[in-house]
């Protein structure tokens, strides 16, 4: 029912609803999305194949062509990441913390992790928190956009998921970086892939066994440059160049 056919065409984040209904009335669509990326052979991918998350972004929300973003162009269609106004404008320094945030671990799964590292401080944030309180040489945080953000712009490095959006602007701000991918989550895997050939340390689970590699982590100097300064308009020239506007 939406109505798409007011429109000459529509640019799509793999969003499903607008991109079913411009098929359902032959509206061009247009992707734009990190998501697009994966569909090219050049684009790191996981050795072990997972069917069911390839079949999901081939079709989940279906496009004719489209522009892909990821942390490096990997193909000419592919762009490095977009960086939001309100991360760009943020100054940067060493205030002698780490910035958590794993929304797919618990509270005290990571608080049982970071306990064992009680020579570094420690700001984690977290949905589940409801007031911030100072555990040793942990800080919870309840979530807060620009709070994290800021977190991670004065500290020393960033613990996170593999999503691509946290990723991209920890690396932006010039700060070390170390992933938990989510297990089971195609596209999380598929970004580990790419942030370990980037050099990024990968933290397979907060296990025992991860004490070591996240204190080599912390220890280590921050040598990973990436160019992620894309002018949006740039997005924009391109997709005036698709054959069918």
């Amino acid at each position: 029912s939406l109505p798409v056919e007011q429109y000459d065409f529509v640019i799509n984040d793999f969003e499903p609803i607008s991109a079913w209904a411009c098929r359902a009335k032959k509206i061009p669509v247009i992707a734009c999305s990190h998501e697009y990326s994966f569909t090219h052979p050049d684009v790191p991918l996981p050795s072990k194949k997972d069917r069911m998350g390839a079949f999901v972004l081939r079709n989940y929300a279906p496009i004719q062509l489209g522009i892909g973003i990821h942390f490096k162009p990997y193909a000419p269609f592919i762009t490095a990441p977009v960086i939001r106004k309100e991360i760009r404008q943020l100054n940067t320094r060493s205030d002698n913390h780490f910035t958590v945030y794993l929304p797919s671990f618990s509270l005290q799964q990571i608080e049982d992790l970071l306990s064992q590292l009680p020579q570094y401080n420690w700001h984690v944030f977290s949905k589940d928190a409801l007031t911030s309180q100072i555990k040793n040489n942990i800080e919870i945080y309840p979530w807060h956009t620009m709070r994290f953000a800021e977190s991670m712009a004065f500290g020393n490095g960033v613990l996170c998921g593999a999503g691509f959006e946290t990723s991209t602007e920890a690396l932006f701000l010039r700060k070390k970086l170390i992933v938990a991918p989510v297990k089971q989550q195609f596209e999380q895997q598929c970004n580990a892939v790419a942030l370990k050939d980037l050099g990024i340390p990968i933290l397979n689970n907060l296990g025992p066994g991860s004490v070591d590699l996240l204190k080599a982590w912390a220890e280590a100097p921050q040598n990973i440059t990436l160019d992620f300064d894309l002018n949006p308009t740039q997005i924009i020239q391109q997709i005036k160049k698709v054959p069918f506007l």
